[in-house]
């Protein structure tokens, strides 16, 4: 719902050409400052110009014609009213405020001017404030349906999708404003992730405006959420299609075919969005990264560093960087960039790990630990990173609590072998044979290709030690296979 609407189609309803040949009359004759006391125009004529002006959307005309009004008239409800809508539709919401509040000065109860004081206070995201005004003035026409839809409209700014539901649900029953809730429910069911719910009224909304862009790009968004991704980019393409410098499309369609592994097409999507907002972070981000992920890591690098020198402390981009660095065997660089990383998100596992990763790779094992107790600390059930943490401290002959390490990704991941494999080790190393041979006896059932890394790894872990209970294993392993 526009911010102009609201009982406001009074203006003089004459033809359009009249109206058209008195605004521009009126209007010269204002700004050159030719008005006389005989000329001025009646306060009728001019409340006409102020209604048509707005309908017209030509705001700046409107509240020159309004002041004029408020000149002759000062004390007037209805020019206050009128320069506030006008206030709020050039978002010049905080003088709009000082017009409302003089308004209600005037009467406190007047259910327009609350309105339009609320919608004043929710775009200054005063929400709490708006929401206490709506409601004062639905204690006055409690089922005024314009009201009960910016009372909504207001809850959904303040995230209460489900309140604003509730009203929108209600509203739809209503033969005028019913159309203009489709599209408010939809927003509202997308965020509460009802997709399906928001879906069909996109739908709804798009059956009443089908050249809205925005609501074709929402329609896309959850498609590319659902993983409908080809549903996804007709969205898209339907929103550009309307309006083809929409930036957002262009990002969203090259999320799109990045996920669909079509990277020519994401690029030229990611190169697209970048014509139109050239220092956009995320699209750089992602457009390098849609480089990185296929191996072209110097010009992957060319991007982030790009996006780096726009927003310094974008700590995804050192993470990208970091990973291309990585790929490129270039570590101490990568170990650089993934220090700058954490410095902007100390909780994210997945960098800790590809630091421990590094640092495991250039025998810093002590470091290596450490962050590997970081990941599992975020990630206590990640198996991978309690069998990695395991590997750095079996290099640094810590077995002890290598061997805990290796028992704790065995408990959260029985079915993966390498878990018992390490473990067997361990046992084989500390002259624990049979639980070394039970371990390995499970790895091998798990994978039969454990049996080829027994052979280049035990003989030399147990030395001089007898082979044979492992020989035995193995063999009573294959006849039960057979």
């Amino acid at each position: 719902m526009g911010i102009s609407q609201f009982s406001d189609d009074n203006y003089d309803n004459r033809g359009s050409d009249d109206m058209e040949d008195k605004v521009r009359r009126y209007s010269r004759e204002l700004r050159a400052g030719a008005f006389s006391g005989n000329s001025l125009p009646s306060l009728d004529t001019i409340e006409s110009l102020v209604n048509y002006c707005i309908e017209k959307e030509r705001f700046e005309t409107a509240l020159e014609f309004c002041n004029l009004w408020l000149e002759l008239l000062p004390v007037s409800i209805d020019a206050l009213i009128k320069k506030a809508v006008i206030l709020n539709n050039l978002n010049e919401h905080a003088e709009a405020l000082k017009v409302l509040d003089k308004t209600l000065s005037l009467n406190p109860n007047d259910t327009e001017s609350l309105y339009h004081k609320s919608v004043a206070l929710n775009q200054l995201f005063r929400n709490k404030e708006a929401l206490y005004c709506i409601n004062d003035a639905l204690i006055n026409e409690p089922e005024n349906e314009e009201l009960l839809f910016q009372k909504a409209y207001i809850l959904q700014s303040l995230r209460k999708y489900n309140e604003s539901i509730e009203i929108y649900n209600l509203l739809l029953k209503s033969d005028v404003i019913s159309s203009d809730c489709y599209q408010e429910l939809g927003y509202c069911y997308h965020y509460t992730r009802n997709y399906a719910k928001a879906l069909e009224f996109y739908e709804k909304a798009l059956d009443v405006t089908p050249y809205d862009y925005n609501l074709w790009l929402n329609k896309g968004v959850i498609h590319h959420t659902k993983e409908q991704y080809h549903k996804a980019i007709d969205s898209f393409e339907m929103a550009l299609a309307i309006k083809q410098d929409f930036f957002l499309a262009w990002h969203n369609l090259g999320n799109t075919y990045a996920s669909l592994g079509r990277v020519s097409e994401a690029i030229e999507s990611y190169e697209e969005a970048l014509r139109h907002e050239p220092q956009d972070i995320e699209t750089l981000h992602n457009l390098a990264s849609v480089y990185a992920d296929y191996g072209n890591y110097m010009k992957a690098i060319n991007i982030f560093s790009v996006a780096l020198k726009l927003k310094p402390n974008h700590g995804k981009s050192y993470f990208g960087r970091g990973i291309c660095y990585d790929a490129l065997e270039n570590f101490d660089k990568a170990i650089e960039d993934y220090d700058a990383a954490l410095l902007y998100n100390q909780n994210n596992p997945d960098i800790w790990y590809a630091k421990a990763d590094v640092l495991f790779n250039v025998s810093r094992l002590a470091e290596a630990s450490f962050c590997y107790h970081q990941v599992v600390r975020i990630e206590p059930y990640n198996a991978e990173a309690w069998h990695d943490l395991g590997l750095a401290l079996y290099e640094m002959q810590d077995f002890d609590n290598a061997k805990k390490a290796f028992k704790k990704a065995i408990r959260y991941a029985p079915d993966w072998p390498e878990g018992y494999y390490s473990l067997s080790k361990i046992y084989a190393l500390q002259n624990s044979i049979e639980s070394s041979v039970s371990n390995l006896s499970v790895a091998i059932k798990l994978d039969p290709e454990k049996k080829e890394d027994f052979f280049a790894e035990f003989p030399k872990i147990i030395k001089d030690n007898d082979l044979n209970p492992y020989l035995n294993a193995l063999s009573q392993i294959s006849n039960n296979q057979l």
